[in-house]
């Protein structure tokens, strides 16, 4: 998980920046956190001594402290060379001083009215998430689906099974530490995964990463969470093969 530091010392901007922040990592269900929410340059840099990953930073540049946002970030990239450091300023006039400074921001975000703000908040992490699935293969590894009345953007390795539910043209998605129901069919669904999952049965489609044991007389997978998946004839069929295919030596 990516954490998020911001650095403001007004309380209002703090609260509205972390707001949108907070509502679009769970919207999109994005890997990141707020890990710290500074009023002080002290504060942030006390936080992150020591620290071995690659952060996010939302920083005022007007920090009324011995130190501004500039001077801020120059002193996290001692620790963190290849975070990702934003500046958040009413003063458009000092962006020159980000290449001064030589701190490589993302971006230079002028605060203005509250959808203005939040749009370029917004398109921050989003540059961010891309950025970081290109830099590393497996973050592309994700289910992503938009519906109406939901996004869903998972982890394939969080993900246990998919199945039908009870009401018509809806999907229940049993994850690691969540289950999310949305509209859906399974054959649009399975088109979009990779070879780890298996229709297994028309009302089913498993990580093979998580089964455990076959039941070929109940027709039956048992996952390694303790869960059950039921299996037809042909799904256990495709099931094998697709196992020994990518599990040759299991």
């Amino acid at each position: 998980m990516i954490s998020i530091y911001l650095c403001e010392d007004q309380d209002l901007q703090l609260e509205q920046i972390s707001q949108i922040i907070e509502n679009h990592i769970l919207i999109e269900n994005l890997d990141m956190s707020i890990a710290l929410k500074a009023k002080s340059p002290t504060q942030l840099l006390s936080a992150i001594e020591g620290n071995k990953t690659s952060n996010i930073y939302f920083l005022d540049v007007d920090l009324r402290s011995s130190m501004n946002g500039i001077e801020l970030a120059e002193a996290i990239r001692k620790s963190d060379p290849r975070g990702f450091i934003i500046f958040v300023t009413t003063h458009s006039e000092m962006s020159h001083l980000t290449f001064k400074y030589k701190v490589e921001a993302l971006d230079f975000i002028i605060k203005g009215d509250l959808s203005t703000l939040k749009r370029q908040v917004i398109s921050c992490l989003d540059n961010i998430t891309q950025k970081l699935a290109l830099a590393s293969p497996e973050l592309q590894k994700r289910f992503n689906l938009r519906t109406k009345d939901k996004t869903v953007n998972v982890a394939y390795d969080d993900i246990y099974f998919f199945e039908t539910a009870y009401a018509a043209h809806k999907i229940v998605m049993h994850c690691k530490s969540q289950i999310i129901e949305f509209n859906g069919n399974l054959s649009d669904i399975v088109d979009q995964l990779d070879d780890y999952f298996v229709r297994c049965h028309r009302s089913f489609i498993v990580n093979l990463t998580y089964v455990n044991q076959i039941d070929h007389t109940k027709k039956m997978l048992h996952l390694k969470n303790g869960q059950t998946c039921i299996a037809s004839t042909k799904g256990l069929r495709l099931l094998k093969q697709r196992l020994n295919e990518i599990f040759p030596d299991r």
